[in-house]
């Protein structure tokens, strides 16, 4: 008669997670979220647009013959400061015009660039040539007396778009446009065109953010 040998039988092992493990892993996802994401989520959620100053204006040629004819050669030092103590700023798009008596009279693509947080950056919108402007006798006498104390009121307004990220979060594209009224110092003809010939440095507007 065969011997029979012990007999073993196969159970399955069924692995089961304790239920103060799962509650201390939502507590910890929860606290992340709390603690990270969601404060992420609100530094981005409406843009700061940055600070704007013009540091120098320089303005070298500015000259109107007749009523419609300006020629004008101004360069300016702008800074671009994002306050932001997280998020950087990505500029995808600059354009700077500039505009007297109410005029457009030059405009200019500016280079694309990455703003990270807490940084300022310099940027160096130039403009020069001639351009055809409608004065009235008003505006041509104002031209005259402002040649005559020697400094012109120019406005330059930037348009920028942008987005700001942290980590993998990003705003949609936003745009800007900052607005500068400047008062600047026509240079002598015989001055250094590095100097500024006494501009105040001035700080820009954001007058829309959408």
């Amino acid at each position: 008669m065969p011997q029979s040998g012990p007999q073993y039988s196969q159970q399955k092992t069924v692995e089961t997670f304790s239920p103060d493990w799962l509650l201390m892993a939502i507590v910890l996802c929860l606290f992340i979220f709390v603690s990270v994401v969601l404060p992420a989520a609100f530094s981005i959620r409406e843009p700061s647009g940055g600070n704007y100053y013009v540091e120098n204006a320089c303005l070298i040629e500015f000259n109107l013959t007749g009523k419609n004819l300006l020629q004008y050669n101004l360069k300016l030092d702008v800074s671009i400061t994002n306050p932001n103590k997280k998020c950087h700023v990505y500029y995808q798009q600059l354009q700077a015009s500039a505009s007297y008596e109410g005029e457009i009279i030059a405009s200019a693509l500016l280079p694309t660039f990455r703003l990270e947080h807490k940084k300022t950056v310099v940027i160096h919108p130039a403009f020069g040539g001639q351009s055809a402007i409608g004065l009235d006798d008003l505006s041509v006498n104002e031209f005259m007396k402002q040649r005559s104390d020697g400094f012109f009121r120019i406005n330059v307004e930037i348009n920028a778009k942008m987005i700001e990220s942290l980590g993998l979060l990003t705003t949609d594209e936003f745009s800007a446009s900052i607005w500068c009224g400047l008062t600047i110092p026509l240079l002598p003809s015989n001055s250094s065109a590095s100097g500024n010939g006494g501009f105040t440095r001035t700080e820009c507007e954001v007058k829309t953010l959408i």
